[in-house]
């Protein structure tokens, strides 16, 4: 009869141990991995080195007004298709190696006809900017052995957008007018510092800008400092002239 009482009670134990595993809540799925960047369209920006509130505000005002999407001020160096994100940043890496730091300056407000180029800042065409078009179309391999590069560089336009959007001829014309009469003294001239190119995933049919994002920064080329300023020598400036000797 022991016997057969202990084994009754190992049997319930057993079953409630049972028991308490079912109701037990399964342990969460592993989180999936990430996709990997998918191939698409990437572009270069040249992005202000410093946080510039006026326009900013100016961008947001129009945004608001408009109902146009957020994205960030710069001016595009390049854009196009890729197949790997991977080959982008390369060649990104590469651009940035041959590129000086330079400066963009505001000509004027001008108005477009396409959704990209709605309300933007034309900037000076300097040369700077336009060898760093050619050298991205290079680094890129966009350039072929037949391409016209004076064709190329009159296309060209530097621009910083600031508003994006679908308007209507007069709608155009009253929104430039209204940034001039109200941002224009301050925005002609001014000039923005350019240190670093940023790559972009940049679906160009994604008007409302949401699945752009920055995949990465990277420094242009740090300019060459003289000898003297490298601890090699003594500047110019610094140098005593010799004593006369008396005849």
């Amino acid at each position: 009869m022991a016997g057969e009482d202990a084994k009754k009670v190992s049997k319930k134990a057993d079953d409630k141990d049972d028991r308490e595993k079912e109701a037990a809540p399964s342990p969460p799925p592993p989180a999936p991995s990430p996709p990997p960047p998918k191939p698409g369209y990437f572009s270069v920006w040249a992005e202000p080195a410093h946080y510039d509130s006026t326009l900013h505000l100016i961008m947001t005002q129009l945004m608001e007004q408009h109902e146009g999407p957020a994205f960030l001020p710069h001016v595009t160096i390049m854009s196009h298709h890729w197949s790997s994100p991977e080959e982008a940043e390369a060649s990104l890496k590469a651009l940035c190696d041959c590129t000086l730091p330079f400066t963009l300056k505001v000509l004027r407000v001008e108005s477009g006809t396409t959704y990209h180029q709605c309300i933007y800042l034309l900037m000076d065409k300097t040369q700077e900017v336009v060898k760093a078009h050619v050298e991205a179309l290079e680094c890129f391999k966009q350039l072929k052995e037949d391409s016209n590069l004076e064709e190329i560089t009159e296309k060209y336009k530097p621009h910083v957008s600031l508003l994006y959007c679908h308007m209507r001829d007069e709608e155009l014309d009253l929104a430039k007018a209204k940034v001039e009469a109200e941002h224009g003294k301050i925005l002609l001239g001014k000039e923005y510092n350019i240190t670093h190119f940023s790559l972009w995933y940049t679906e160009v049919n994604d008007e409302s800008c949401i699945s752009w994002n920055k995949y990465m920064d990277w420094p242009l080329k740090e300019p060459e400092r003289p000898i003297w300023a490298q601890g090699q020598g003594t500047p110019r400036s610094s140098l005593k002239p010799e004593p006369k000797l008396e005849a």
